[in-house]
């Protein structure tokens, strides 16, 4: 015997219950987007940053190191100088890295310290991976 089928009010009720369920469903969908939105600005925010230091620093450098050369001396600080441009070149080049246009939509880049690495998150399956 087949229980009776539920009357128009039931229905209805039913309906907007579940659509209330997708509505909430969505809206926290929208929150954690506008979250990875201000996570991804702020680290770009951070490595626009830190590049704009490491280029000052790159410059400043390069000036110490013409001053040295002109200078009588020993040429221990002209060696000093020269390893601190490598070094901050170095860290322009891995800075380059970070800028990485033409990732695939829903994907963000994620920085590991442990490993000094990036990885890659897509945002809508939480999927990590460590290359695209």
């Amino acid at each position: 015997e087949l229980p009776p089928a539920p009357d128009a009010a039931e229905a209805a009720l039913v309906a907007e219950a579940a659509a209330e369920q997708a509505r909430s469903q969505v809206a926290v969908a929208v929150i954690r987007v506008k979250e990875l939105e201000a996570e991804l600005n702020a680290s770009e925010a951070v490595v626009a940053g830190t590049k704009q230091a490491h280029t000052e620093a790159l410059a400043a450098l390069k000036q110490e190191f013409e001053v040295q050369q002109k200078a009588p001396g020993d040429g221990s600080r002209l060696v000093e100088v020269d390893a601190e441009l490598a070094t901050v070149k170095a860290e322009l080049a891995k800075l380059q890295d970070y800028q990485m246009p033409g990732l695939p939509a829903g994907w963000i880049w994620q920085h590991d310290p442990s490993v000094d690495k990036l990885f890659y998150v897509d945002t809508a399956t939480g999927h990590v991976q460590w290359e695209l």
